[in-house]
């Protein structure tokens, strides 16, 4: 039995770390909630229910590994397994004890050692940024050994009148505190009822034997279920958006209508005297159509204004900024310092900064994210000379979505920028 049981266990250590054999790295405030290969060292006490009167606490200690293949959003899925060592201990005064087996001398106090692996499956849903609590529920294979307080393995023990290895359930709540991307935290309780009745080498009722393990240990993300896909799209053929040309103004009916009316879920505050980030409450908005047409050159801009009015530029989130951050690229300068120069040439013009984002991650990071995005385009273009009381702008997080979020392509398509027309 204790063959077939390591085996099973060095199979799922093997599949477990095969399916990670490129881990992603891990590199950005979002990846704590999204690590997805976990080891962690742990210890702590036990504490034994059985026959004898009393119990007291023992040493324990385990190490264990978690892996999560599912991940959606702020919730894991996943496995988990672990091994390791466990102390418990008893006494009685009673020198005299009635048990299944008739009449029983016992020891005034006994130590039970045993070793134990285990795997179970691990639920845990990220509550905070840097809180995540767990509940996990499997079974612990437990090899155990009752001595006396000498040492000495006791009698029914010696005589190998019961199973000294045994298989029991498990059921485990634990939590995550974040210490850094990679490191965190980590504090469990478990109730393990057995299929045993001679914990302490006695058997006097009707019911098994159980005990409880306390522990705290430290724990480190050995990889991520997402690399920085906040800002990385496989489609090859693509080309970075780095020229004037690539800028289009698109007609009335493709502006974000509702976009106006929705309030941020966090309260971020600008330093400037104007609030940013409060979006106004605009009904009836009627803004005349117009052809599509990109703004190209220099030419383009010096037009006579009736031709060549935009209403709204659209900028992806991989060509404007550095991964996962509101860093903006020197290569998006030149499309930037573009629009800076049209806006400048409609003094009297009103324009929304929307920043938007995809759905991965928590929702506080989201919003702030495209927020700081938004406003970083806006910082910059007040740098270029446009006024300041002609921009708004709004973080709106994930709630307009333009493409489908379960996919690459469509998170890329997420991750935007829009400058839109609001006069």
């Amino acid at each position: 039995m204790n063959r077939s049981f390591i085996q099973i266990f060095l199979i799922f250590l093997f599949v477990a770390y095969t399916s990670n054999i490129n881990p992603q790295p891990i590199g950005n405030e979002d990846k704590f909630i999204y690590q997805n290969f976990i080891v962690a060292v742990d210890g702590g006490v036990g504490y034994g229910f059985t026959d004898y009167k009393n119990s007291s606490l023992g040493l324990t200690a385990k190490t264990s590994l978690e892996y999560y293949p599912l991940i959606i959003q702020d919730a894991r899925l996943g496995f988990k397994i672990f091994g390791g060592g466990l102390n418990l201990k008893f006494n009685d005064s009673r020198n005299l004890l009635s048990s299944n087996d008739g009449p029983r001398a016992i020891p005034t106090e006994v130590t039970t050692d045993a070793i134990f692996v285990g795997a179970g499956l691990n639920f845990g849903y990220a509550v905070a940024d840097f809180f995540i609590p767990s509940i996990m529920v499997g079974g612990t294979f437990l090899n155990f050994s009752p001595k006396d307080n000498n040492g000495k393995i006791l009698n029914f023990n010696s005589l190998d009148r019961y199973d000294k290895s045994i298989l029991t359930f498990t059921i485990e709540g634990s939590v995550l505190f974040k210490v850094s991307d990679q490191f965190s935290i980590n504090a469990s309780l478990s109730y393990h009822p057995t299929s045993t009745d001679y914990l302490e080498d006695v058997s006097a009722a009707d019911n098994s034997d159980s005990y409880l393990t306390a522990m705290v240990g430290l724990s480190y993300a050995i990889s991520s279920k997402l690399e920085s896909d906040l800002d990385k799209t496989t489609k090859v053929n693509e080309k970075p958006l780095t020229k004037p040309e690539d800028i289009i103004g698109l007609r009335n009916e493709e502006v974000h209508k509702d976009s106006s009316k929705i309030t941020p879920d966090v309260d971020i505050k600008s330093t400037d005297e104007k609030d940013l980030t409060k979006l106004k409450e605009k009904e009836n908005e009627v803004i005349p159509k117009i052809e599509d047409k990109p703004l190209d050159t220099q030419k383009d801009l010096n037009k006579p204004k009736e031709e060549e009015t935009f209403f709204q530029f659209n900028l992806r989130g991989e060509d404007l900024f550095i991964n996962s951050s509101s860093n903006i690229k020197q290569s998006a300068l030149i499309v930037l310092n573009e629009i800076a120069f049209y806006i400048q040439n409609q003094p009297n013009s009103k324009w929304r900064i929307e920043g938007h984002m995809d759905s991965q991650g928590s929702v506080y990071t989201i919003k702030k994210l495209s927020y700081d995005r938004a406003k970083a385009v806006y910082d910059y273009l007040v740098s270029q000379g446009v006024l300041p009381n002609q921009i708004e702008v709004y973080g709106l997080g994930d709630s307009f979505p333009v493409g489908n979020n379960n996919t690459i392509e469509g998170r890329s398509a997420n991750r935007r920028i829009m400058i839109i027309r609001e006069d």
